[in-house]
């Protein structure tokens, strides 16, 4: 990946991640996605969290500008994150929900 596609994916509010299906039908699916979400949120946050202190403590106006462009990166991701973990631990229940009105009990919604 070269650094434009990297950025570019970075803040693109759309963008999945590879082999994410929003429109699964398996409680399994959305479960792995759920703790993927969970994993590169508290990333990002402990990234946020360290880089916060450090551009803090910058002493020099021009680095702290340009640090916190990174901070609004991070940010941005975190948010993006956040909203994927909600989006998908809401799917998991509307899947869970339609797996229990299932008389058969399949794994997935009809």
């Amino acid at each position: 990946m070269t650094p434009d596609e990297a950025a570019d994916r970075a803040i693109d509010e759309d963008g999945r991640l590879d082999g994410e299906d929003p429109n699964t039908r398996h409680t399994d699916d959305a479960v792995h996605w759920i703790k993927v979400y969970q994993e590169l949120l508290a990333f990002k946050e402990d990234l946020l969290s360290r880089t916060d202190h450090v551009v803090n403590d910058m002493r020099e106006a021009d680095a702290q500008t340009d640090a916190v462009t990174d901070v609004v990166l991070l940010g941005t991701q975190a948010d993006r994150y956040r909203r994927r973990l909600q989006e998908w631990t809401a799917r998991a229940e509307e899947l869970k929900n339609l797996h229990r009105s299932d008389p058969g009990g399949r794994t997935s919604a009809p």
